[in-house]
């Protein structure tokens, strides 16, 4: 095969496998229909206008749009990597901290900045545009900088995990860690050999492939288990705005001996909530700490959805709110003051299905 013939082909594969990727986040989301996996379908969106915008530069005859489209296809590859970031510190985190969101945001300013100050050289090599991608330090630099956070994100999610004994969450990580572990060591030998910079580029963008292919190992069917995991859910509750429990539902073996008495406390939330806000107020989490515990809170148009939980993150925020809002779709109303069997069998049909 021509040199021009083999870029064609690589081009072609990685849009293709990109596509897959978006197609399995896309139908995971359809599935779980939870805003952290829309984030999931984002991060693929980004993936795929990166390579698909690579393949159209490499075999354009224009050079100034062969180097436009390359450039927005590198600042995509770039944006594919934050979005990874931000997506695995929300399965540890209920926000992102000030510091760690200005770093992103400088690393992509940065990003936009050194297109100007270095721009690419593109040279034709058999009808292919060839860029000089690692002509300066500064892109290795930005894109070891993001696999180092990349790292640490995963390292932090196993060593939570590692915590919990779950082994079945460990098998799933470690793919994830060994393919952002090799970014880097392929990225170094192009600036050894020019001959291998072309190739370092695909591998790499390759194993960011991978990567976010991965990612539905995690966060495939059985999504909320891994969130539970994480968060060490004790229990789930679903009450009304008077504080009648529609289902209480112990998740650990130790929380069934406080169910009863946790439900009763929540009463008293709901009561102490209504008490100082005065009003009735829809949409909101209310989080409150207990000794070791976290209480999260969600209120719903006629019903409130309770965690009780060791850690709270935005997952698993999301997936109360799944919860309450799947649940207020089957019922209509709620008796504030008495509960009816198909009241309380909705809240136990739909909290299968989530979990």
């Amino acid at each position: 095969m021509e040199f021009w013939q083999i870029v064609l082909v690589g081009d072609a594969v990685l849009v293709l496998y990109s596509l897959v990727i978006f197609a399995v986040h896309l139908r995971n989301f359809i599935q779980h229909r939870l805003d952290i996996l829309l984030v999931n379908c984002v991060v693929s969106i980004c993936l795929l206008v990166s390579v698909t915008l690579t393949g159209l530069s490499n075999f354009s005859s224009d050079q100034g749009i062969a180097y436009l489209c390359f450039t927005i296809a590198d600042f995509a590859l770039v944006c594919t990597w934050i979005l990874i970031i931000i997506l695995l510190s929300l399965l540890r985190l209920e926000k992102m901290g000030l510091l760690y969101t200005a770093i992103l945001i400088l690393v992509l300013i940065i990003k936009a900045v050194t297109v100007n100050i270095f721009p690419l050289k593109i040279e034709k090599l058999d009808r292919v545009n060839i860029y000089e991608v690692y002509g300066s330090a500064f892109p290795a630099i930005i894109y070891i900088f993001l696999t180092t956070l990349l790292i640490g994100e995963l390292i932090l999610l196993l060593l939570r995990i590692k915590n919990l004994d779950a082994k079945k969450w460990i098998i799933r990580l470690l793919p994830s860690l060994i393919f952002a572990s090799l970014i880097v060591p392929i990225t170094l030998p192009a600036y050894i050999s020019e001959n291998f910079e072309i190739i370092s580029y695909y591998l790499m963008v390759m194993l960011l492939s991978t990567e976010v292919f991965s990612f539905y190992l995690m966060f495939g069917k059985d999504f909320p288990e891994l969130v539970f995991s994480l968060s060490q859910i004790q229990g789930i509750f679903l009450h009304t705005y008077g504080g009648l429990p529609i289902l209480r539902e112990a998740l650990s073996p130790e929380a069934k001996k406080i169910i009863p008495l946790a439900s009763s406390l929540i009463a008293s939330l709901i009561s102490i909530e209504h008490t100082i806000e005065k009003k009735q107020f829809v949409n909101k989490f209310r989080t409150h700490k207990l000794l070791d515990r976290v209480i999260l809170m969600y209120f719903g148009k006629v019903s409130i959805g309770i965690i009780i939980a060791k850690r709270s993150n935005l997952a698993l925020r999301n997936i109360l709110k799944n919860f309450v809002k799947k649940f207020e779709s089957e019922i209509k109303y709620v008796n504030e003051g008495m509960i009816l069997d198909s009241d309380m069998k909705a809240a136990e049909s739909v909290l299968r299905d989530i979990m």
